[in-house]
């Protein structure tokens, strides 16, 4: 087990040389989305300041996309600069084909759908991280994706609870700002 803040950990398994999907796996409550959200501004941060040579973040709500006429992992992200961005769609397009990018694809557990249809979307995140400009992190609860999908390219960065102490420590070192000063994890 490898220990850390959640967005270096994802960080490394997105850029390591032979990742090709990264999944953050975790229960109900953990933060996923928020990582996600962080995740997402530290890259963009990064791409700012160096867009050559960093990979551009789209943070993708999945159940707002991954149903209907919505595919691919592509037609997903060009949608989403679509709609995020107001982007027609040669715009769109042309970032998903000549930008480095990563698609960081949030909620994925939310999305109604079969086992089959699951298998799908990964098979697909599978065939676009295969270009090196791509790379796809996917947010999700355990129910949602089987491991058995996954190959040796893939990555699993699962998160975990928060005992009583580490909540406990967090609200005393942040000077209880997020709640009364007697917020304790009960």
């Amino acid at each position: 087990i490898i220990t850390g803040p959640a967005t270096e950990l994802l960080r490394e398994a997105c850029f390591s040389d032979d990742a090709r999907l990264v999944v953050m796996h975790a229960p109900f409550g953990t933060g996923k989305s928020l990582t996600c959200r962080k995740l997402a501004i530290e890259m963009a941060k990064s791409w700012i300041e160096d867009p050559a040579n960093s990979y551009f973040p789209i943070l993708v709500d999945c159940p707002d996309l991954l149903r209907g006429h919505i595919d691919s992992v592509e037609r997903a992200v060009i949608e989403h600069l679509r709609r995020a961005a107001d982007l027609t769609e040669e715009a769109a397009k042309s970032i998903w084909q000549r930008q480095k990018v990563v698609a960081i694809l949030d909620s994925f557990d939310e999305v109604e759908q079969s086992g089959p249809q699951a298998k799908r979307w990964v098979e697909d995140m599978q065939v676009a991280a295969e270009n090196r400009r791509m790379r796809v992190i996917v947010a999700t609860r355990p129910h949602a994706m089987k491991f058995e999908w996954l190959d040796s390219n893939d990555r699993l960065v699962e998160i975990q609870l928060f005992d009583e102490d580490q909540v406990n420590t967090w609200l005393r070192t942040t000077g209880n700002r997020v709640g009364p000063p007697d917020l304790t994890y009960r």
